[in-house]
């Protein structure tokens, strides 16, 4: 019937809706432990390795203006000032 219907596609979108923000919160754990790692190897002097992980960061949270501006910081701590700059300015963006 037309009632089963239409309770089958919201009850499908309810599900679908349901795995997207679960993707989501998935992705920002990822991001947040990449972030920390890498401040972690910022500290240790670990420039490049603090760079990868802020790189992973962003492609699980693609944008996300804290890992912008802790990768411009790692890029600053290797003197890679053209990549540091660039960072910098999409943080701020």
């Amino acid at each position: 019937t037309l009632r089963f219907a239409a309770l089958a596609v919201f009850v499908a979108g309810t599900a679908q809706a349901q795995r997207a923000a679960s993707d989501a919160a998935a992705r920002r754990a990822e991001a947040e432990g990449r972030l920390v790692r890498g401040m972690t190897e910022l500290v240790l002097g670990n420039d490049s390795s603090a760079v990868r992980q802020f790189t992973l960061a962003l492609r699980a949270a693609p944008g996300d203006a804290a890992v912008l501006d802790a990768l411009a910081e790692a890029h600053a701590s290797a003197r890679d000032w053209p990549s540091a700059l660039d960072a910098a300015e999409q943080a701020a963006a």
